[in-house]
């Protein structure tokens, strides 16, 4: 009997390593897979996207003013002349 219970406890301790191992190595994969694409994003925004300004229209003027998206008012007839 006592090598049956040896046997079992020895069969529980291996499933339970297997276990830990394949949790881990999951942790792992993930924070891999996160860190690759934090750094895909970080190249992708500092290499390849150049923003242009965005062209918002000033609601109530009958001008035709635009504001882009610094904040500095820009007249579409100054535009157009230049």
């Amino acid at each position: 009997m006592g090598g049956a219970s040896a046997q079992y406890h020895s069969g529980r301790l291996e499933a339970r390593c297997k276990e830990r191992w394949v949790r881990f190595a999951t942790v792992i994969l993930y924070v891999i897979c996160v860190s690759l694409s934090a750094v895909v994003l970080a190249l992708y925004y500092s290499i390849f996207w150049h923003p242009e300004p965005m062209m918002i229209s000033t609601s109530g003027t009958s001008d035709g003013d635009f504001i882009d998206s610094g904040g500095k008012r820009i007249s579409l007839t100054s535009l157009r002349r230049g």
